[in-house]
């Protein structure tokens, strides 16, 4: 008790002094540093070496939220489940970005895999698509180091399904969204994925049904 009395007592000597900021985002208000305070914090983080750290220990708390959060939205999407994520975005892009610049290949499928049903349901199909995209061209782990490919094969499946739904939804790249697709199928047949491959044929049957071939459509959707 005495501890959140002293924590109450400087967050509200901050705010006192302008030095957080308040905002109300989906019937939540929400607080944070200003610019000013914010690149002043960046700047003495980067000279202590501890920026890196904290925007990688940033990164898997938000993990954790897209995952947990991106879950829910499978079956019956619950509306506190899209409202946690709205609430988050700048936070999510954030840890997105630093994913992307460390080549962090896995941290970043693993954020594109658990968000890609909030950008396709929220309708953010733009965005989806360019974190999507960015996470899939990523350098993958060497041959050599097979371990960290297998572990990486369910997070690339789903992600390639997520980019794949989008194509779909914008009714633009079809083809390429059929290519993405078509990988997905193969690494769950390959990668004995077998729960995710009834998914991805699915959307590989809608992909080739945009697109006008029926054939492949009705194998698509025969095999699912």
């Amino acid at each position: 008790p005495e501890g959140r009395q002293l924590y109450r007592e400087r967050f509200a000597a901050l705010l006192e002094k302008s030095l957080l900021k308040s905002r109300e985002a989906q019937g939540e208000v929400r607080y944070g540093r200003r610019d000013t305070g914010r690149e002043y914090a960046q700047e003495r983080l980067a000279e202590s070496g501890e920026l890196q750290p904290a925007r990688a220990r940033h990164a898997a708390h938000y993990l954790t939220l897209a995952e947990r959060e991106g879950s829910r939205l499978l079956v019956s999407p619950p509306a506190d489940a899209f409202r946690a994520l709205e609430v988050e975005r700048d936070n999510l892009r954030a840890a997105l970005r630093w994913a992307l610049e460390q080549q962090a290949v896995e941290v970043a499928l693993q954020l594109v895999s658990a968000l890609w049903r909030f950008w396709h349901l929220r309708c953010y199909y733009q965005e989806g698509l360019h974190w999507l995209k960015a996470a899939l061209q990523l350098t993958l782990p060497q041959a050599s180091e097979a371990a960290a490919q297998e572990r990486l094969i369910p997070f690339r499946i789903e992600a390639l399904t997520g980019a794949g739904a989008v194509c779909c939804a914008l009714q633009q790249d079809l083809e390429l969204a059929i290519d993405y697709l078509e990988e997905a199928a193969m690494l769950a047949r390959q990668g004995g994925a077998a729960d995710a491959l009834p998914r991805v044929l699915a959307w590989l049957g809608r992909a080739a049904e945009s697109r006008g071939d029926t054939e492949s459509a009705l194998r698509a959707y025969g095999e699912g």
